[in-house]
């Protein structure tokens, strides 16, 4: 507890569902209706990067997918006329050609369309992931600061900028520099509307 900015109270957990939780009954007990923070758990941040990491690319992946799969489905379009064309002048050699070609990429199409549904759900669940981080950051402020974390968290994934999020989360709407202490880092409150403030800590 420090008289910094009005009054600051330093939280040091390592788990941050512990820390969301007791600034979540804190402002409760003390009917704090507008906290803000500033979050510095570098384990959890760091694994939460590795997690906007493949976001990126995962999504960068999909965006190829797609574009191979298109393509594929042209060339398939493509031959199936020409097979026909084949057919109706009674070239049997083209047409048998252009049938073996058609069934290699049909066969193609199928391997690409397993690829995409494999990309699709491991995007999926490392976007739950990110779910999950911006409701554990949310819980860490109160109020407005609490809607604009998460409102900026979802504005930053519509536009896919991915390594904002990681800014958002831990600084949420403060602008603030982080206190740190020599075992660990903080999740620093700064309440508007009242005379005290509070402060968390991650200590490793």
């Amino acid at each position: 507890l420090s008289p910094d900015n009005g009054g600051t109270v330093e939280i040091r957990a390592d788990d941050m569902d512990l820390v969301g939780d007791v600034v979540q009954d804190l402002c409760a007990y003390l009917k704090v209706s507008d906290l803000e923070s500033i979050a510095d758990f570098p384990r959890e941040m760091a694994a939460f990067q590795s997690v906007l990491d493949a976001v990126s690319s995962l999504n960068s992946a999909r965006q190829q997918l797609s574009a191979d799969i298109a393509d594929n489905s042209n060339t398939v379009k493509a031959l199936v006329i020409k097979a026909e064309d084949a057919r109706l002048i009674r070239n049997m050699d083209v047409m048998q050609g252009a049938y073996s070609n058609l069934f290699d990429m049909n066969m193609e199409l199928i391997r690409d369309y397993k690829k995409r549904a494999t990309n699709h759900a491991e995007l999926l669940r490392n976007l739950k992931l990110v779910n999950q981080m911006i409701q554990r950051s949310a819980r860490f402020r109160v109020g407005a600061p609490k809607n604009t974390v998460v409102t900026a968290c979802r504005k930053a994934i519509k536009k896919k900028q991915f390594d904002r999020l990681f800014d958002i989360v831990r600084f949420g709407g403060a602008d603030r520099a982080v206190r740190r202490s020599s075992g660990g880092s903080a999740v620093a409150t700064n309440q508007r509307s009242a005379s005290s403030s509070s402060t968390s800590n991650n200590r490793r």
